[in-house]
């Protein structure tokens, strides 16, 4: 299966403003009489990272149709984590049904909020 790269021309940093990262669920914990035990359960594990990106109406239109055609809604795309700048694989995680929920933005633009599940590039 063929990686897709963000489309040229849209902007790919997110907002700051509601930037939600979740760190991996990725530790098992046991109670036990003589104290907690907890072992890593998977080292591999993605980060889901939620926000927003904001887009005018033409960059707002290219990256519906990337995520439409070219991704067809569950494809692969490779993107610069927020935090680092480094280059993970990410997907779109539906929320309520979607992939992403866009509302209005000054000056006719759009406010693209999306969840994305970041996974290391291998």
């Amino acid at each position: 299966m063929t990686i897709s790269r963000w489309p040229l021309g849209v902007p790919i940093q997110i907002l700051a403003d509601g930037y939600d990262p979740k760190l991996p669920a990725n530790i098992l914990r046991s109670e036990m009489e003589s104290g907690a035990k907890q072992r890593v359960i998977a080292t591999g594990t993605p980060e889901m990272l939620g926000g927003r990106f904001r887009f005018k109406r033409d960059q707002y239109l290219a990256f519906k149709k990337w995520v439409f055609t070219d991704l067809k809604s569950t494809g692969q795309f490779y993107w610069l984590h927020p935090d680092d700048g480094r280059t993970v694989i990410c997907t779109f995680v539906a929320q309520d049904g979607r992939i992403f929920a866009p509302s209005r933005a000054p000056a006719g633009g759009r406010y693209v909020a999306v969840v994305i599940e970041a996974r290391e590039v291998t």
